[in-house]
């Protein structure tokens, strides 16, 4: 087994349900989750929890409106 960001794990998830890259979400809060969810061809929610992690995620190239702070705003 590969660590992230290879996409290694979530490619193997995907398999295993036997589901589609474009049809699935990967949430995150670190610039390797976005890595590996690019690199599998999925869509990245990333979760900025705090101002660091909501930088880390925009260096990375994470746009402001796919970013949540809050996970109650998935539930919505």
């Amino acid at each position: 087994m590969r660590l992230k960001p290879d996409p290694d794990c979530l490619v193997r998830a995907l398999e295993s349900t036997g589901t589609a890259p474009g049809d699935a979400l990967m949430i995150g809060d670190a610039p390797r989750d976005l890595a590996a969810a690019r690199a599998a061809g999925v869509a990245f929610l990333g979760y900025g929890r705090n101002e660091r992690k909501a930088a880390a995620l925009r260096a990375a190239g994470l746009e402001a409106e796919d970013m949540v702070d809050s996970l109650r705003d998935v539930l919505k």
